[in-house]
């Protein structure tokens, strides 16, 4: 039986490379910018509800384990995204408990690696301090930066070993606020950093650790430092 993976195209489904014949369903297909959500919050929910929805059917009538992508921002929803991002795993816990599906939900804070969208902090910080612009940077706010490595690596180990019914947490990154980390990135371009400090968007804050679950027998594969020789 095939392996599906939903939102294959995008960043996270093209590191994601699954063992072939296992009856799971990866579900990666969310839009995912917090941005887009805030200037059209119906489109972006209703486009993430349904394709939960779709992605949950066709697991179900193939029978299929089914594995969910999810954000700590689920946990606690500050923005129209982190809402749909609530729902779908409230959705996936409805599925797992009326139609007894075998569901497994994963939470990762800000995932980063390459071939991440530009619109996203850190590829839009690499293109800004390559061309010598002056970044604007929210002066109030850290992250958990961890590698889409790591990622794909707790989604594969969960898809034969998580238990159904809960939400795990990926662990593995590592908190830098946000001028932290464009210094990390001018050094590693060695390129000078010229950034102006401003106050963040509507809905924006800092993540403290989620509730979820640490995934028992796992390990993350790579730290933040060792996963960053693609910034050049």
């Amino acid at each position: 039986m095939p392996t599906i993976v939903t939102g294959a195209s995008g960043f996270v489904g093209r590191h994601l490379h699954p063992v072939k014949g296992l009856p799971v369903t990866f579900n990666l297909a969310s839009i995912s910018s917090v941005e887009a959500s805030i200037a059209s919050p119906y489109t972006v929910i209703m486009n993430n509800i349904e394709c939960m929805l779709e992605a949950l059917n066709e697991a179900r009538e193939l029978k299929h384990w089914f594995v969910h992508l999810s954000t700590v921002e689920a946990e606690d929803p500050s923005n129209p995204y982190a809402a749909s991002k609530a729902a779908q795993e409230a959705i996936a816990l409805a599925y797992c408990n009326t139609y007894n599906m075998r569901v497994i939900i994963a939470r990762s804070h800000n995932i980063i690696g390459e071939g991440q969208s530009e619109d996203k902090f850190v590829p839009k910080l690499i293109k800004q301090i390559k061309a010598g612009e002056t970044v604007k940077i929210y002066g109030n706010g850290s992250r958990i930066y961890n590698p889409v490595e790591n990622v794909v690596s707790a989604l594969i180990y969960l898809s034969t070993s998580g238990e159904s019914g809960r939400i795990y947490l990926i662990t593995g990154g590592e908190r830098l606020t946000n001028l932290e980390m464009a210094e990390k990135i001018a050094k590693l371009l060695g390129k000078p950093l010229k950034y102006e400090l401003v106050a963040g968007r509507p809905g924006y804050r800092s993540y403290l650790e989620s509730e979820g679950e640490m995934i028992p027998g796992w390990q993350p594969p790579f730290t933040l430092e060792e996963s960053l020789t693609w910034i050049k």
